[in-house]
């Protein structure tokens, strides 16, 4: 019996190696890691499905995790554009690694289209802030990021989930115009004095969104 502590695992890459083991199952409803105290015992032949944890301390480290905000669509790279330029993020360019993929025929012909004259994904789209790291390699954010994805049912409801966008030193009626000049519709103004003043609007496949001051 071999063992190691969390913080070895890390460096081994272990963690990254046994995403769907029982050792990133053994997190507590947080999400933590049991701390660098605590045993992981690793028996032969080593698999993940031989490894048990016992946590010798209480949690007390926990990791803030990356995310991204998905939106589902019905023409992703458009409603990717109308949201870059809304929010002043970049496209992704994702066709260095798709032309790689074809070439090594790693990837069917059938999933990827062309939007802008630049390949991509059929049916995804994301966009990233421009001051956060990316993978040169892959052109996928590192940081703030919204991916966009085609699915076959169109919106019925209202968002439970929505953007709001903040105005900048161009001041709320200049946003909104800029925003509508851009295919967004305005629906209803909200002015609450020093409580917020904002107007809700719609992207051009019919999300909410906010504009606000």
């Amino acid at each position: 019996m071999v063992r190691q502590t969390t913080a070895s695992l890390l460096e081994d890459g272990w963690l990254g190696a046994m995403a769907s083991s029982e050792l990133l199952r053994a997190r507590d409803v947080n999400g933590c890691y049991p701390d660098s105290a605590a045993d992981v015992d690793v028996f032969p032949p080593f698999s993940p499905s031989h490894v048990q944890m016992s946590v010798s301390v209480g949690i007390t480290a926990c990791m803030a995790l990356h995310w991204k905000l998905v939106i589902d669509t019905s023409d992703a790279p458009t409603l990717a554009d109308f949201w870059a330029a809304a929010l002043g993020y970049e496209v992704e360019d994702q066709s260095t690694l798709i032309d790689r993929l074809l070439a090594a025929g790693q990837l069917d012909d059938s999933v990827v289209t062309e939007h802008r004259g630049r390949r991509t994904f059929r049916g995804f789209a994301a966009i990233r802030h421009p001051d956060d790291p990316f993978d040169r390699d892959t052109g996928v954010g590192q940081g703030r990021r919204v991916l966009f994805q085609d699915v076959p049912e169109p919106k019925t409801v209202k968002n439970r989930l929505h953007i709001d966008v903040h105005a900048g030193a161009e001041g709320l009626a200049a946003l909104v115009e800029r925003l509508e000049s851009l295919g967004a519709t305005r629906i209803r103004e909200f002015d609450k004095g020093p409580a917020g003043h904002w107007w809700v609007m719609r992207d051009p496949e019919g999300n909410e969104f906010c504009a606000a001051q």
